[in-house]
């Protein structure tokens, strides 16, 4: 058996630290969690503050810096996870404004949890697959044709090297001890194209992966985390990668 470390990553690191809000809400789905909290918190009079937005106190997005928060949605329930002191601060200080606006949308008070848990990794001495859901990249826009007509052959190692940057800067800040393994076997599922501002577009990629490694916790890649894109899940399990979250007391 392959020693952790031979692989690059310690059995046990310096790991950061996250906290969630977790609440029952239906009709929140995927992406446009965050965007449908933010209408409601504004038209409650009681807007999200811009640093849980991933914005600055002008309400421009913070370029070059990993969100600290991230808003998710499956339908039923919304999560909002602070990651890191400053993520965490953050979450709290912005948690009444999202409660009060889904009470007065919900006519009642929403069924809520806390929960907290530590990103973490382990080396394994055998791929463990992965699937990567809406990873958000800019890509030539040759590429991005070649992607719609499903020409993903010729996108794939601009792909493949986007995804191992975004791995490795993953890495560099939520477990600053280990080094990124490689991901291999890349495969593009599926790319949908996400709208930007003044009319520019992101190409939104499912891929498919293995890396010899087995992370734990809410990871994601590419652009637009803030908004819940790229999450990571193991293909063992249909649920994104949350396997150390214990209850907050």
């Amino acid at each position: 058996m392959i020693e952790p470390q031979a692989l690059g990553i310690a059995a046990r690191e310096t790991t950061m630290e996250y906290d969630q809000l977790i609440i029952s809400a239906p009709g929140f789905i995927g992406h446009q969690a965050r965007a449908g909290l933010v209408r409601l918190a504004a038209s409650n009079g009681e807007p999200l503050p811009t640093g849980m937005l991933h914005a600055s106190e002008s309400g421009q997005a913070v370029s070059n810096a990993l969100p600290s928060v991230r808003f998710f949605g499956d339908g039923r329930l919304i999560r909002i996870i602070g990651v890191g002191r400053e993520g965490m601060a953050y979450l709290y200080d912005g948690a009444p404004a999202v409660i009060g606006a889904l009470r007065r949308a919900l006519g009642k008070m929403p069924e809520t949890r806390y929960a907290a848990g530590r990103f973490g990794a382990i080396s394994l001495p055998y791929p463990q697959q992965y699937r990567l859901d809406a990873v958000v990249t800019r890509l030539p826009k040759p590429l991005v044709e070649a992607c719609r007509e499903r020409r993903f052959e010729e996108a794939l190692p601009l792909v493949s090297e986007r995804v191992q940057v975004s791995l490795a800067r993953q890495f560099a800040w939520l477990l600053p001890d280990a080094v990124a393994p490689d991901v291999q076997a890349i495969e593009i599922l599926r790319s949908v194209a996400v709208p930007l501002k003044a009319g520019k577009w992101r190409a939104s990629l499912s891929l498919a992966c293995t890396m010899n490694c087995r992370l734990s916790g809410p990871w994601q890649l590419g652009s637009l985390q803030s908004r819940g894109y790229g999450r990571i899940s193991r293909v063992d399990s249909t649920a994104p990668i949350e396997t150390h979250d214990r209850d907050r007391s």
